[in-house]
């Protein structure tokens, strides 16, 4: 039974691994579940509940009947809002569960069926629900990563009030936004010691959001605010899910893609409105900062 469990653990990571590889600086976060291959006729949807009849079997639904645990919602609603097909509401949330726990049992289903037989059900269609699964773990991986609505202080927007904000913002950007992403020189060697690490970063990213929450935003600069506020809580995210890595392996790779891949160009996205809106109101901030991202951006 463990040789079987772990062969399962095994085949989840390199599913992943594989997925990575495949669609390396793409979002992940917009990825679609139903993945379709080139050539080959589009999947069917017997029952019409928004669910293929090839994630059916992946989700282990049942593809004559568009309701398969009787709840009042179609098997393609719950899984696109994030809740189980096959266990009625209300509790049948699938946000915040364990990836690797949940990717493996979906794994140990499909082998069971053998709708993950390659020699039965051919490569094409093999790789297709390899696919699904993986994707699915990334969808539920983010539909738990979504902001919190937060009540901002908005100040007057003359000209004073946007540059002593700058000024703010600009400690904010070199002290913490930019340096997100792991230290390697001094990255721990041991796992014990790495999550210490992670759950450290969380905090401090936790504590960021707060303090950015906290600060007065000029009239016209909220939608920068709360992009800001939306990376801070992106990384600290990301963080507390690699501290998670012993007990939940694929949460935690996912987490890892996110700071590697996603974060950076979220964050030069916002230092390009930055600096746009700087130039739009005739601003002349003091600080340093901004004089390196007019380089940049010009």
């Amino acid at each position: 039974m463990k040789f079987v469990v772990g062969c399962l653990v095994l085949i989840t990571a390199v599913s992943a691994y594989q997925f990575f590889v495949s669609f390396e600086f793409e979002d992940l976060s917009s990825a679609n579940v139903a993945v379709s291959t080139d050539g080959e006729p589009p999947t069917t949807d017997i029952d019409q509940d928004g669910l293929s009849d090839t994630d059916e079997s992946v989700w282990g639904t049942d593809f004559n009947d568009s309701d398969s645990d009787d709840d009042g919602f179609l098997d393609g609603e719950e899984v696109a809002s994030g809740h189980d097909p096959m266990i009625p509401g209300p509790n049948d949330s699938i946000i915040g569960q364990n990836l690797t726990e949940k990717t493996t049992d979906l794994l140990a289903a499909g082998f069971i069926t053998q709708d993950l037989k390659k020699d039965k059900v051919g490569k094409s269609a093999y790789d297709e629900r390899m696919d699904t699964i993986t994707l699915a773990s990334i969808e539920d991986y983010y539909k738990g990563q979504l902001p919190p609505e937060v009540d901002l202080t908005q100040t007057d927007g003359n000209k004073s009030s946007q540059e002593q904000y700058l000024e703010a913002l600009s400690r904010i950007f070199q002290d913490d936004v930019l340096n997100f992403e792991p230290n390697e020189q001094n990255f721990p060697d041991t796992v014990s010691a790495q999550i210490r690490y992670f759950t450290k970063r969380a905090t401090e990213f936790k504590e960021l959001h707060t303090r950015i929450q906290k600060m007065p935003v000029p009239e016209g600069w909220i939608t920068v605010h709360q992009g800001i506020l939306n990376v801070a809580f992106q990384v600290q995210t990301d963080y507390h899910s690699l501290s998670q890595i012993e007990t939940d392996p694929v949460r935690a790779t996912i987490a890892l893609n996110d700071l590697r891949v996603m974060v950076t160009p979220t964050v030069q996205e916002i230092l390009k409105d930055v600096q746009n809106k700087i130039k739009e109101n005739g601003l002349s901030p003091s600080a340093d900062f901004y004089k390196m991202i007019t380089l940049l951006y010009q």
